[in-house]
């Protein structure tokens, strides 16, 4: 359907009802308004993210129909338009802030207006850059300069970008000051805020508020979980356990795969069904040496810790995490270069991403 939004048409609806629309203006007599209404969707993709790009292919096959320039026109302008997004969007991920913010900018120039998943994407990419003060100005010009409310998402972006400067106290205030009830996902990033600042109190609330919020949410229980054993607060870390038991929450088994020659390989921690086992540890135990590695990475951050609690903790120490076994695979059944891509349905630990990041180099 065609929505009117002030003097705009948006159009709103499944992808199928464009396609039709679309495929029916096929003959020669309903190229125009074809063209009319692939406007009307190219106004609809800068407020709605990820877009369908099924009409677009119709959209191809009308140009093939008609010598309409301004429709051939129109198909590279959409194209031009979602490859800078998806390009904002990758180095985004990959952290590279300033690379972002250049093709933000590169898009304003064009013409191109952002919308919501374009911000989100920017406020990402200032937040794992550290580029806090980029990250403040892009927020505060959401509504100033493009009338976009701030969502959810942003709020969350915010949230990450001051947790990883490590105030807490901001932190918690930008929530209270939230126009918007916060959610899980809010309360989740004070918590992963706090356990990277080793603050238990923060995380104390944070868990709570989360919890609350999302009773089965395995990852807080963990997060927490992990504190209280680094502080040698063993008997919190018994009632955290008891507490999953009573929600009925089972741990979720940690596991990474990796691709060769089309077929995925599937690790769990201490994973030793491999045909290649022996090489796999011994490569494994290689990048440990190369790269510097204490010797035993998982009691420097344990404080307050008993004997008995260090050995009932070591057969999993992270050289046996199964992201590691993944990774040295993935080395040994490639070309040297090539890229080695490891997939994890969990939460990657600190010891195990700092391993990822030297190996890297």
């Amino acid at each position: 359907m065609v929505k009117f939004v002030g003097k705009k048409a948006v159009v709103v609806g499944k992808g199928s009802l464009l396609l039709d629309l679309l495929n029916n203006g096929g003959d020669s007599s309903s190229l125009s308004s074809s063209s009319g209404l692939a406007r009307l969707m190219v106004n609809d993709l800068t407020m709605n993210w990820p877009p369908n790009l099924r009409p677009f292919t119709s959209l191809l096959g009308l140009k093939e129909k008609s010598d309409d320039g301004g429709c051939s026109c129109l198909i590279i302008g959409v194209l031009m338009f979602l490859l800078l997004l998806l390009f904002l969007v990758s180095y985004a991920i990959h952290g590279f802030g300033r690379v972002s913010i250049q093709l933000f900018h590169e898009m304003i120039e064009n013409g191109i207006k952002p919308n919501k998943s374009t911000f989100v994407s920017l406020l990402s990419a200032c937040s794992i850059s550290g580029m806090v003060d980029e990250g403040w100005e892009y927020f505060n010009s959401m509504k100033r300069d493009y009338g976009i409310d701030p969502g959810t998402e942003h709020f969350g972006c915010m949230l990450d970008l001051i947790g990883r400067s490590g105030n807490l106290d901001l932190a918690k205030h930008f929530i209270e000051e939230m126009p918007l009830v916060p959610t899980a996902r809010i309360w989740g990033s004070l918590l992963s805020a706090s356990r990277k600042a080793n603050d238990i109190e923060f995380a104390e609330v944070a868990s709570k508020h989360a919890l609350s919020l999302e009773h089965d949410n395995t990852g807080c229980y963990i997060l927490l979980s992990n504190m209280y054993a680094e502080a040698g607060r063993w008997a919190d870390v018994e009632k955290i356990k008891t507490l999953k038991i009573q929600e009925g929450i089972a741990k979720t088994m940690g596991c990474s795969t990796v691709e060769k020659d089309y077929k995925v390989h599937r690790f769990v921690d201490q994973d030793g069904s491999n045909d290649q086992v022996n090489m796999i540890n011994d490569v494994v135990d290689i990048n440990t040496k190369m790269t510097a590695e204490d010797e035993d990475v998982y009691a420097p951050r344990i404080t307050e810790l008993r004997r008995t609690d260090l050995r009932r903790k070591k057969p999993n120490v992270p050289e046996n995490h199964s992201v590691r076994l993944a990774i040295s695979f993935g080395l040994i059944s490639t070309e040297l270069g090539s890229p080695v891509l490891v997939r994890k349905n969990v939460r990657i630990c600190e010891a195990c991403h700092n391993f990822e990041k030297r190996v890297s180099r």
